[in-house]
């Protein structure tokens, strides 16, 4: 039967702990890079706003599509009362 060496349980915990950092490392600079990538396209993409600064503007969405995103269900306004 063999016996396991320290030296090499050593070597095989610092060889998996490299690899990991090594994983840790390139994930996270993927990450960085994917985002600037598409702060970058997005960038230059956007249009400025022709409106004049102060002009007000409402934009209706359909609420009542459950799969609108500003959906909110049946909704009750409440009567406003101040507490003293």
């Amino acid at each position: 039967m063999n016996e396991a060496s320290f030296t090499g349980f050593f070597r095989t915990l610092v060889t998996i702990i490299v690899v990991w950092w090594v994983v840790r490392f390139l994930v996270k600079a993927y990450i960085v890079w994917n985002a600037t990538q598409k702060s970058r396209s997005t960038f230059h993409q956007t249009k400025p706003d022709p409106r004049v600064k102060g002009e007000v503007r409402i934009e209706r969405l359909d609420k009542s599509d459950p799969r609108s995103p500003g959906y909110q269900g049946p909704v009750e306004d409440a009567d406003y009362e101040e507490v003293k």
